[in-house]
């Protein structure tokens, strides 16, 4: 005894039996009911729409619709979207050049689209302005609070301002943009791997410097704090990415839009090239870090390995952790994602609620990827809105106004503190 008696007229009762997949439909559609004729019409016209080429359930005569499928609506709109894709992908890589359209097509990744799907949380917030400037971009379009000032001078550079305020972010300025925006995913970064008990050590200050000599360590001693430490790395963690769990040394970069960086001329072969090619830099400059710091402060010759290129070659190469222009990532960054995912999936979840370890770790990869993604959104528009107040020579005599103000500031505090100091060591003299 079946079901759904009413159809036993249109449908062969052996339609569905194992080895009628190609013939399923076949009595149905001879019918001639409505029902059977809007099936055929509708079923040739999406077929029609993708073309005989395209994989998928749409290859499929009418009469066998659906047999290789088990979610046939999902499967037919994932193949008419490949198509309206591929199509889209060869009009756009069409448009010139220095068209923003095209490379922003050609930039965008999973972590660049997290916007559109992220709820304005804690961690995934935008402002009105904020978003408005990482929506268009997204898309290649003018930024919004640029419109009203594109052709002025941005501060004493050469620079000015342009459509898509892209000179803004490239511009060498006074302040900390740059260091605000590379710090803030930075110790994003950092927390999420203490939170999924990922051992990590950020701004790995000593690393090398305990291996330079006592002479060439006194010569630091009159450097900035980072020139010091020899070569500062961004992070040390203990990861199991690529292998076994090990030590790791990471570096973290923000890449920003500019010719140098994201450059023009040569024919796109993957997306995201300009991220996948600053990441692979990243050792050969550290190898020439190291040498240099030998050779000036350690007294090594030019055919020999000093102490610091030693210490460093006892490392795997140093790995790029670099957020491009549209927050797309180079692919070390979604390594170290999967492999926090899985980390902390293994240690949190049961406390998660998961019914399996493996429903927690696609939890986790998800809220990695939207922290991520937002922070380096978010950091991306900041700039360039704060930059806004760079423009022209008043903003330029304003900075350094504030500049010599706060180096004023900070003599006068040096000055207190040694005062002070001073005074405490007469008092402990007289004692």
């Amino acid at each position: 005894m079946g079901f759904s008696l009413c159809l036993a007229g249109i449908f062969d009762p052996h339609s569905f039996d194992e080895g009628n997949e190609d013939i399923r439909f076949q009595h149905f559609l001879q019918s001639g009911t409505r029902l059977a004729m809007a099936l055929a019409m509708h079923w040739v016209t999406l077929q029609n729409e993708v073309g005989a080429d395209s994989v998928g359930p749409l290859r499929m005569s009418v009469e066998a619709a659906g047999a290789d499928s088990s979610k046939l609506q999902r499967d037919i709109t994932m193949q008419r979207e490949r198509v309206r894709f591929q199509a889209l992908d060869v009009e756009i890589r069409a448009l010139p050049e220095g068209d923003m359209r095209r490379a922003a097509w050609l930039n965008v990744d999973r972590f660049s689209t997290c916007w559109v799907t992220a709820w304005p949380t804690h961690d995934a917030r935008l402002s009105n302005e904020e978003f408005a400037e990482a929506t268009t971009f997204y898309f290649g379009l003018p930024s919004p609070a640029c419109a009203a000032v594109i052709g002025e001078r941005i501060g004493s550079t050469r620079y000015a301002v342009d459509a898509h305020g892209c000179h803004l972010t490239t511009a060498t300025l006074p302040g900390d943009g740059w260091r605000s925006q590379h710090d803030a995913l930075k110790w994003q970064i950092d927390q999420d791997c203490r939170d999924s008990h990922t051992r990590v050590v950020t701004e790995v200050y000593g690393l090398f410097a305990a291996y330079i000599p006592q002479a060439g360590r006194r010569r630091l001693a009159s450097e900035p704090i980072r020139k010091r430490q020899g070569l500062v790395p961004d992070f040390l963690v203990y990861a199991a990415i690529d292998g076994p769990e090990r030590a790791l040394l990471l570096e973290l970069k923000t890449l920003h839009h500019g010719v140098s960086t994201y450059v023009q001329g040569q024919p796109p072969q993957a997306r995201c090239a300009a991220v996948a090619r600053r990441a692979r830099a990243l050792p050969a400059e550290y190898a020439a870090k190291a040498v240099q710091v030998d050779r000036k402060y350690c007294n090594t010759g030019a055919d020999e390995t000093g102490p610091v290129t030693a210490r460093l070659q006892r490392f795997e190469p140093v790995r790029g952790l670099v957020f491009g222009a549209w927050a797309e990532c180079s692919p070390d960054v979604e390594k170290l994602l999967g492999c926090l995912a899985r980390t902390g999936a293994a240690r949190l979840w049961r406390s998660m609620g998961c019914v399996e370890e493996s429903v927690a770790v696609g939890i986790l990869a998800w809220a990695l990827r939207r922290r991520w993604a937002m922070t380096a959104l978010r950091e991306n528009a900041r700039l360039k809105l704060e930059r806004l107040g760079y423009l022209g020579h008043g903003a330029s005599e304003a900075s350094q106004r504030r500049t010599s103000a706060r180096a004023a500031w900070a003599a006068r505090q040096a000055a207190r503190a040694a005062g002070t100091l001073a005074h405490t060591s007469a008092w402990r003299g007289d004692r």
